[in-house]
């Protein structure tokens, strides 16, 4: 099964510092809109709590976020869970696990794409070759960014650090 860690690393060299961008003030990839925890104490939750999030606090956030919410530590394969994690922390969980449903169709596998990594879809990762699912999984990824770039020209200015994600 699938560990932690070495996802939240590879996470970590995808996502920056504090910056101030699209979805407003945002550190290692967690924005206002998904911080849920108090982290300076005062009482609100805004942007001076983004500004003071530790590396602890962000690998706790995306552990319980993300990894334990969506049973990535079932993937058998470290570089499949991984890949799976990191897409969906940009790109949304819905949204990553329809392309890797996706993926797992062009891998023969018959899987309905939901959205929705449930048993069968977990079952379907586990028996799928890992070298050609993460091939499929990678184009389904870099087609999702151009297409997010073509419908909206504001966001094309992205697209070399997405594709450089999806290929990663």
């Amino acid at each position: 099964m699938a560990v932690y860690e070495p996802a939240f690393d590879v996470l970590m060299k995808h996502e920056g510092g504090y910056t101030q961008d699209h979805a407003g003030a945002t550190k290692y990839g967690i924005t206002l809109r998904f911080l849920d925890v108090d982290i300076d104490r005062d009482g609100d939750i805004d942007a001076d709590d983004i500004s003071a999030l530790t590396i602890p606090d962000a690998k706790e956030f995306y552990h319980r976020r993300w990894w334990r919410k969506y049973g990535y530590g079932e993937i058998i394969n470290q570089a499949v869970a991984t890949k799976v994690f990191d897409l969906a922390v940009n790109m949304g969980a819905p949204q990553a696990h329809l392309l890797v449903q996706r993926a797992l169709k062009a891998c023969d596998f018959l899987v309905v794409d939901d959205g929705i990594l449930g048993p069968k879809s977990i079952a379907a990762i586990n028996q799928c070759e890992p070298g050609a699912l993460l091939a499929a999984i990678r184009s389904q990824a870099a087609g999702f960014y151009r297409l997010i770039a073509a419908k909206h020209p504001h966001y094309d200015r992205y697209l070399k650090g997405w594709l450089r994600r999806a290929y990663a």
